[in-house]
């Protein structure tokens, strides 16, 4: 059965939007699921006096966005992690970009709600939050991650931001744009 890596990187920008990713597990044992949410925070900037994890209901995306809004979190993408199974149940708003990357480098972008996604070791799914829409097209994207040969996930999320940070042209991008990579062993 493979083992799941899950790695996020986040590069700021100059917009008062802040990009979070918050993961949140029903037990502290690595077979059990659990949520992983992009969100992006609206002014004002708050700093968590607590874990926004704590306390989170595990049972939607719904009960998830509503238990973050006292943060000022507003819900982009929430994936479902299941080891035991395992599959990977994402759900995004239209703004996100997801794909699935098969162990063979074939790539499929991904609707905002493609349903539970089985894995087999060597399979990657990639998401990136609603400020990446800025700077680059889909298929710009999707050509790098298809031609990309490393499988290692804090890696690919680290190229794939400064891939759209030389994309973009800029020292400065002009808001977060954060990247989720899920990469199973």
């Amino acid at each position: 059965m493979p083992v799941f890596k899950v790695a996020q990187d986040t590069r700021n920008g100059t917009s008062l939007h802040h990009d979070t990713v918050v993961q949140a597990r029903t037990l502290h044992r690595p077979d059990t699921p659990r949520w992983i949410v992009l969100a992006r925070q609206d002014p004002p900037f708050l700093e968590f006096s607590s874990d926004p994890a704590a306390g989170l209901p595990l049972t939607s995306p719904e009960n998830i966005a509503a238990s973050l809004r006292p943060f000022n979190l507003i819900v982009c993408l929430t994936v479902l992690l299941d080891p035991a199974r395992p599959t990977l149940t994402p759900s995004a708003a239209p703004e996100v970009l997801h794909y699935f990357r098969r162990a063979d480098a074939a790539l499929k972008p991904l609707p905002p709600d493609p349903g539970p996604i089985a894995f087999a070791a060597g399979d990657t799914y990639i998401a990136l939050s609603p400020g990446v829409r800025r700077i680059a097209e889909s298929a710009a994207i999707a050509r790098f991650l298809h031609l990309r040969d490393d499988f290692n996930a804090e890696k690919l999320a680290d190229a794939l931001l400064d891939h759209l940070l030389e994309f973009a042209g800029t020292d400065e991008l002009p808001e977060d744009i954060s990247a989720l990579v899920i990469e199973a062993r």
